[in-house]
């Protein structure tokens, strides 16, 4: 079926919302830890649920809708199965026939998810138009209308950050860096090639083993290495001196 081609990210640049090296930053969070691309980008505190939607809908011509205001019919409801509303984050508003087509308005928070949309299509029969709504709503008409804990399917918390895959204050660390890196401008610099995980050199003869890096030391290595800051010879050349 028709539906919108490009993706969340790119949209989102095009929108203003995030830049590129954010985008990168989410995908690789997102390839490392699971969940939607939009929920960590949020996590990151890149973009807001309420700019990333506005964004979407603007950008799309796609009707955004406030789902604490909305009544959706039980019959509605009962159109999309528990399994499907959970796994794609997504809830029915409103059924209606459009000339010979029976037409689902489906609110997503990403409606650029074709596979979502075509998936559900073929499920109920109906053709699928989306309409934007933010994801912390959506999960709270998902947990009321079908149970169950919506919450914990997300690796990271809508606007709170982290909520699991890593500890606490590492998260902390990564979140305030990737913020303080969007609202400074840093001259540039002659690119670098990017750090890969570093492993140490074997010591020399007559040494004891060297220290195995520890999880938070390898993510303050990535973050460096991101932002050009520092070469792998550079980190075994400091790292044979301790």
């Amino acid at each position: 079926m028709a539906g919108p081609r490009k993706k969340l990210g790119e949209i989102l640049i095009e929108a203003g919302v995030i830049d590129e090296m954010q985008l990168k930053t989410a995908l690789s969070e997102q390839k490392r830890w699971g969940d939607r691309l939009g929920n960590v980008l949020i996590g990151l505190g890149f973009v807001s649920e309420e700019v990333m939607a506005k964004a979407l809908s603007s950008h799309l011509k796609i009707p955004s809708v406030n789902l604490t205001k909305q009544s959706i019919p039980d019959d509605v409801v009962a159109l999309l199965d528990a399994e499907r509303a959970r796994k794609f984050g997504v809830v029915p508003v409103m059924h209606k026939k459009e000339g010979t087509r029976k037409v689902l308005y489906l609110a997503m928070s990403d409606p650029t998810n074709l596979p979502a949309l075509d998936e559900i299509g073929f499920a109920t029969g109906c053709q699928i138009k989306p309409v934007v709504a933010v994801d912390s709503q959506i999960r709270a008409m998902i947990g009321r209308f079908y149970g169950g804990d919506t919450e914990s399917e997300s690796s990271y918390g809508v606007g709170t950050g982290f909520k699991t895959g890593t500890d606490e204050a590492t998260a902390s660390r990564i979140q305030q860096d990737m913020m303080d890196q969007s609202h400074r401008h840093v001259p540039e610099s002659p690119r670098r090639e990017p750090v890969p995980i570093p492993v140490p050199a074997a010591p020399a003869p007559g040494e004891g083993p060297r220290p195995k890096p520890s999880k938070e030391m390898l993510a303050l290595i990535r973050i460096l290495s991101r932002k050009g800051l520092i070469t792998k010879e550079e980190f075994i050349e400091e790292f044979r001196n301790l």
